[in-house]
């Protein structure tokens, strides 16, 4: 029996055995036990261990039997040359499933952690596909009733509006139907165009509607806008 037969067969014996230990077991020069074992990883048919002994590869793709019958075949039915060169392209072949397996495990690991830190966001994630739809399809009645309610009243206190909302608060806003101020929800689109309005002069603010002012008394509590010179309200940039 070969060298590399014996090394071979003891390491699958002896799992995890250290060159020492196995030329000791098989009397065997420490010397060309290392060379066999340098031959046995170069084919793919044992690796090493982090403690630093040796396994038999479980996926390799020639088993011992076969790898020894390989290494004992006549010259009548294939050149050494020949037979090197059939276990070379074997062992590329192993070491490519070898690698693309461990890339797909890479792979299918790092899905698992980007779907759980996606899980707190899947509502959001749901209720995302509005986001393809038009404003005016959101806000249809049978869509969602906080919409259709937000959009009639452009303000509305956050205690009412939680009665409404279909989803949570944070939800529309991070959507960008809705504006949070002070202890309001309020439509994006009347948000921003009071906020145009500005600077808005003290003696003006009888001319705005009764839910512009409620927004104006809702930004200025929740320091957006503040009062310059008892004069005019300034937003605060």
């Amino acid at each position: 029996m070969s060298v590399d037969k014996k090394v071979l067969q003891f390491l699958k014996d002896n799992p995890g055995a250290t060159p020492r230990e196995i030329a000791d077991a098989l009397g065997i020069p420490l010397s060309l036990v290392r060379i066999s074992l340098t031959r046995l990883r170069e084919s793919g048919h044992v690796v090493k261990s982090s403690r630093g002994g040796y396994l038999v590869r479980v996926s390799r793709l020639i088993d011992l039997k076969e790898y020894g019958e390989s290494l004992n075949l006549s010259r009548g039915s294939a050149s050494q040359a020949d037979i090197e060169r059939i276990l070379e392209s074997l062992n590329e072949i192993r070491k490519d499933i070898d690698e693309l397996r461990s890339r797909l495990d890479k792979v299918e690991s790092e899905i698992k952690v980007i779907k759980l830190a996606l899980k707190p966001h899947l509502q959001l994630s749901n209720v995302g596909g509005e986001r393809g739809a038009s404003l005016e399809e959101r806000r249809k009645p049978h869509h969602d009733k906080f919409i259709e309610e937000l959009t009639k009243r452009k303000i509305m206190h956050i205690n009412e509006a939680k009665s409404y909302a279909k989803y949570s608060i944070d939800t529309y806003v991070a959507k960008g139907d809705a504006v949070l101020v002070s202890n309001y929800l309020v439509l994006k689109e009347f948000f921003d165009e009071l906020r145009r309005k500005f600077p808005i002069r003290v003696s003006d603010v009888k001319k705005l509607s009764n839910e512009e002012k409620l927004l104006l008394d809702a930004m200025v509590r929740d320091g957006l806008v503040y009062l310059h010179g008892g004069r005019e309200y300034r937003l605060i940039d």
